[in-house]
């Protein structure tokens, strides 16, 4: 591994979650040599979610002469117009390559009113679209799940805990994360939950079944899973093996269920 490098950005700045960054190509991602990191940032930064006003900006790294600019996205737009942002959410297949789209949670001081879509172009770029989960509503960051098919930074569903203001979240929100510039996302879904709720700032992250799998032999296997268990001692093993069984017990009853319902419909 090679050493850390620091870069002065020239000023003071303070900023949380990255949204991507990836290398310059010398083509649609940027000049060789440069990286590019997209991420709400700010001179004035509060830990307080509710009062921290971040704003999506590009920092450039000359990895050859340790130079960095920062650059605000909504540069000539007005502070009260400007969209305050927090947890951004890519599509997983494109972290740490050039993705055309990422998502972000605009942030007021209830929580997350709704979900922001950036175009990443290297000095480029901005504001795609707006949408708000509705009156009084208020949600979780959201997490992208791949669609089936072609691959795109925009083709995902977002998946989103929402709820009423002040309350925990009851309601699971699918979103397409496909649409046109200046127009809402489409919620194509909305799921209700058992009374108890999900609290808010909750974290999220799909894994499709296969991969899922594909943890769980490795880790029987003894091959070592990227999670190792056993390094939480002889408790946090018993639980870890306990959520394996839930989860391989899960998957089999789903596959059973989908196996006669298929053989009812002989397809």
């Amino acid at each position: 591994r090679g050493e850390a490098r620091w870069v002065s950005l020239g000023g003071a700045y303070a900023f949380t979650h990255a949204l991507n960054a990836w290398e310059g190509d010398g083509a649609s991602a940027g000049r060789e040599g440069l990286v590019y990191v997209w991420l709400p940032m700010s001179a004035v930064w509060s830990p307080s979610l509710a009062d921290s006003v971040l704003h999506m900006a590009e920092v450039t790294v000359d990895t050859r002469s340790g130079e960095a600019a920062v650059r605000f996205v909504e540069e000539g737009v007005s502070e009260a117009d400007r969209v305050n942002l927090e947890f951004p959410k890519l599509h997983p297949a494109f972290e740490g390559r050039h993705a055309r789209f990422g998502f972000v949670p605009m942030v007021c001081p209830q929580g997350m009113s709704g979900i922001s879509k950036w175009e990443m172009a290297p000095g480029g770029g901005g504001l795609w679209s707006t949408t708000a989960f509705g009156p009084d509503r208020y949600g979780h960051e959201p997490v992208p799940a791949p669609k089936a098919g072609p691959e795109a930074s925009d083709r995902v569903w977002l998946l989103v805990w929402t709820g009423a203001g002040g309350q925990r979240a009851r309601e699971l929100s699918v979103f397409d994360g496909e649409c046109a510039r200046g127009e809402a996302m489409q919620e194509v879904t909305r799921l209700s939950m058992d009374a108890a709720g999900v609290p808010f700032s909750l974290h999220g992250l799909w894994v499709p079944e296969e991969d899922l799998l594909a943890h769980v032999r490795a880790w029987q296997a003894g091959e070592g899973a990227p999670v190792e268990f056993g390094r939480a001692g002889t408790d946090g093993q018993a639980r870890a093996e306990g959520l394996v069984a839930q989860a391989l017990g899960f998957l089999r009853r789903r596959r059973g269920a989908h196996s006669r319902s298929t053989g009812a419909n002989g397809s």
